[in-house]
């Protein structure tokens, strides 16, 4: 054994060593966990880790990079949602696929990968904590209720089993009753269907400032997935006191608005547009701040979900929208990038063959609690799930009091081992869109003397990807480098017709145009075409 396989061979060791740890965290990656591994990784396999930033508590935010900084290069992102622990956990299995994929050399040779696997530090370290409450925010003191005092509202353990879940209260006036199919859940009374509300329903705690709304300031800080600038949600809670106000955002525009060669961007989050395409909205996508997405990019989006669903097996279970003031939108209307969202899991619910045609006749939505609770009961997992206990609560004297409910983060964030299956499928198509990357080509070159000194040179330049050069909203972006084809003299050679620069807008999958100069003086030009996101060709003709 080398020296270099026998370092690798420590580097698995110490990956199985942090998965057999910590059970009550489902064997996913500490902070301190995902960084030592990050540095072991990109060591052993010609990468290098950069820190972009510090979050609100200091925290490094690492970036890992396999490849160079001037070839098309894709961002994986994940962790900027405290919620989603799982998403980290995913998007490394993925970043281990690659650098242990036969043919990883000769990619990052011409191509590139950004790896952000923790947005959110600050939050990401909550999911670790003795009491498990979904923090999503970063360490900022926030008041959430707006009242001049930080964390006057703060959430409590009220039944002491070291999780903050959800609070009903038996009340005539309650909006809430008991699911009729699955006494587990609490569901909002419907009165079209003659319901009656029996529950209110509040997330565990006390209502300590005494005004009739719980929990309504737990200092919860900002939730980075909606403190982008498109489509901000002003005044939203958890959406920061303006656009771009944390340094985590921060930190990551500025990473990305410095590495123009990012041609796509993959986003581990609650969210989903891979799995399946947006319809082309002509209305929104033409008005003066454009909102859905332009219509060549639909049909790039259609070909990608297409590609994903080749690869990724099980079906979406629940919408997952793209929220306002969010990274992955950010992306796509303000960077001209193609910005594709996904989980990186949803539960696998067995087919019921027992109802035969009659399954096909329901076409009921469920929500994604009962789903979750189905997919539960179908892989016989346990302490997922609080069942429903009584308790004494100050706020409600002589009334039923019962805390319990889904358990804080266990909805989205399985068992390690599902997250391995979801990643081996999904894994194929990631690498697979590599290869679809453009390149810029320039063929087709002729030169024909057309007296003693002069030439006419006709190149045609293609794009011989399967991607665009960029996505078709980047022409109307600022920041997006157009398809530049420049002709380079030497000496004393003269340009007498033709640009000595042309600006392409971007170019479909095998478009082409041609280009033609007239140069005076004989010997050697240089022509160079191409963008960042395509990387650049270059030929050299001799004028003779």
């Amino acid at each position: 054994m080398n020296l270099k396989n026998f370092y690798v061979f420590l580097v698995s060791f110490f990956l199985i060593v942090f998965y057999s740890n910590g059970q009550d965290t489902k064997n996913y990656l500490t902070l301190e966990q995902v960084q030592q591994n990050l540095q072991n990784l990109t060591k052993a396999n010609q990468g290098s880790l950069t820190s972009i930033g510090k979050s609100r508590g200091g925290r490094d935010l690492w970036v890992a990079r396999f490849g160079a900084d001037n070839q098309p290069a894709i961002l994986f992102v994940s962790g900027l949602d405290g919620n989603h622990p799982a998403g980290v956990q995913s998007n490394f299995l993925w970043m281990q696929k690659l650098v242990q994929s036969p043919n990883f050399k000769t990619l990052i040779a011409n191509k590139t990968a950004y790896f952000l696997l923790v947005g959110n530090p600050d939050a990401y370290v909550a999911y670790f904590q003795k009491l498990k409450q979904e923090k999503r925010g970063n360490d900022f003191a926030s008041d959430d209720n707006r009242n001049g005092i930080i964390g006057d509202d703060p959430l409590e353990d009220l039944n002491k089993d070291g999780m903050i879940t959800l609070m009903r209260v038996e009340d005539a006036s309650g909006n809430y009753m008991i699911d009729a199919e699955d006494a587990r859940l609490m569901v909002l009374a419907d009165a079209s269907k003659n319901q009656v509300g029996t529950h209110k329903l509040f997330t565990e705690g006390i209502d300590n400032n005494k005004n009739g709304i719980f929990n309504e300031d737990a200092s919860d800080g900002v939730i980075i997935d909606k403190n982008f600038a498109f489509d901000y949600p002003v005044f939203e809670k958890g959406s920061g006191i303006y656009a771009v106000s944390e340094p985590e955002t921060r930190a990551i525009m500025d990473f990305v608005m410095s590495k123009p060669n990012i041609h796509s961007v993959f986003h581990f989050a609650l969210q989903n547009n891979l799995s399946e395409a947006y319809k082309y909205d002509a209305k929104t996508a033409t008005q003066r701040i454009v909102r859905s997405w332009l219509e060549k990019d639909v049909k790039v989006q259609e070909q990608v979900s297409k590609g994903f669903n080749e690869s990724y097996k099980t079906k979406e279970t629940t919408k997952l929208a793209i929220p306002k003031g969010s990274f992955s939108a950010t992306m796509y209307y303000h960077s001209g990038k193609f910005s594709f969202a996904h989980p990186g899991w949803y539960p696998n619910i067995a087919k019921d063959t027992t109802k035969g045609k009659d399954a096909k006749m329901e076409k009921k939505t469920e929500s994604a609690e009962k789903i979750f609770l189905k997919w539960l009961d179908q892989e016989k997992l346990t302490n997922q799930f609080i069942n429903w206990t009584a308790v004494n609560h100050p706020d409600f004297p002589g009334q039923k009091v019962e805390v319990g409910g889904i358990a804080p983060y266990a909805m989205w964030n399985p068992p390690f081992s599902y997250l391995e299956k979801s990643i081996e499928e999904s894994s194929v198509f990631f690498l697979k869109y590599f290869e679809w990357l453009p390149t810029t080509l320039i063929t087709n070159q002729k030169v024909d003397k057309l007296d003693n000194n002069l030439f006419r040179i006709t190149v045609t330049i293609t794009n011989k990807g399967l991607l665009p050069s960029y996505a078709e909203l980047g022409d109307k972006v600022r920041f997006t480098s157009k398809v530049k084809t420049e002709l380079v003299l030497q000496g004393n050679q003269k340009r007498i017709a033709g640009k000595k620069i042309d600006l392409h807008a971007s170019l479909q999958p095998n478009e082409s145009f041609e280009l033609t100069w007239l140069v005076q003086g004989s010997g050697k030009i240089t022509i160079q075409s191409g963008c960042a996101t395509t990387g650049v060709s270059n030929i050299t003709l001799d004028l003779k």
